[in-house]
């Protein structure tokens, strides 16, 4: 009878986690020591956390989100950003390489994942058609 109750006050335990989001990340070419910044996608795009890398890892947490934000993971002073991510209630897992680095965890993540996977081939098609056009017009107006 002690172990059924046990078993019980547990179970509510876990079950009363408060919502929010919990980001866990490695990246494998990136110095101990080095910040990186989680940034809400603006404009102004505004840091609302930081953590130090160490050997590759880095986490950060963050309270209810009921809507998906977009944000990203940045380095100081860099443009480029290690990773694109939505910020949403689950475990979000970052892996990959210095500025080629994937979301994955929660339903947003993983549609977007898909969404880049199927849409970026179009974009060097349509870039290929469109910029030698763009460079006929500029001859022909000149």
């Amino acid at each position: 009878m002690k172990k059924v109750i046990y078993l019980a006050c547990l179970a509510m335990l876990f079950s009363c986690q408060k919502p929010g989001f919990r980001i866990h990340g490695n990246v494998s070419d990136v110095e101990d020591g080095t910040m990186l910044y989680l940034k809400l996608v603006g404009p102004p795009a505004v840091a609302i956390d930081s953590t130090v890398i160490k050997k590759g890892a880095y986490r950060f947490k963050g309270g209810d989100t009921p809507k998906p934000i977009w944000a990203t993971l940045s380095f100081k002073d860099k443009f480029v950003p290690l990773a694109d991510l939505y910020l949403e209630n689950g475990d979000i897992r970052v892996s990959g390489k210095r500025y080629q680095s994937t979301a994955i965890g929660t339903r947003t993540n993983e549609e977007s994942l898909v969404f880049n996977r199927d849409v970026n081939p179009l974009y060097g098609v349509i870039g290929g058609f469109i910029l030698p056009c763009l460079n006929i017009l500029a001859i022909l107006s000149t």
